[in-house]
């Protein structure tokens, strides 16, 4: 009987750790202001302008203020063009350098009018 009483409460412990390990999806939104083969940067900026869009990567992040991440899109099947607006679902945790670099799990892309 006791042997049932810890097998049980074993069961119960490794379920709770389970559920409580669950992984939350994080999600960005923002702007594509480069694209690369199998990777875009992303700024999170609200005021991105057609002429910020015209600046290489390395401008942007001499700059500063963009709020930029590069995102790991090589486990998507999708295509993406610079000035697209996008909304971002991380797999995984994200690199704190500059700029940050995360994968994503899923893309939703709206057009925001710049191209």
């Amino acid at each position: 009987m006791k042997n049932l009483f810890k097998l049980g409460l074993i069961l119960i412990t490794l379920l709770s750790i389970a559920a409580c390990a669950k992984e939350e999806s994080t999600t960005i939104e923002g702007i594509i202001m480069e694209v690369e083969e199998n990777r875009v940067l992303v700024s999170q900026r609200e005021d991105i302008t057609v002429a910020d869009l015209n600046k290489s990567h390395e401008e942007l992040v001499a700059e500063g203020g963009y709020d930029l991440i590069w995102i790991n899109t090589e486990k998507l099947d999708q295509q993406f063009e610079k000035g697209l607006g996008v909304n971002i679902w991380i797999s995984g945790n994200i690199i704190e350098s500059y700029p940050a670099q995360a994968t994503a799990e899923r893309v939703e892309v709206y057009e925001r009018g710049f191209y």
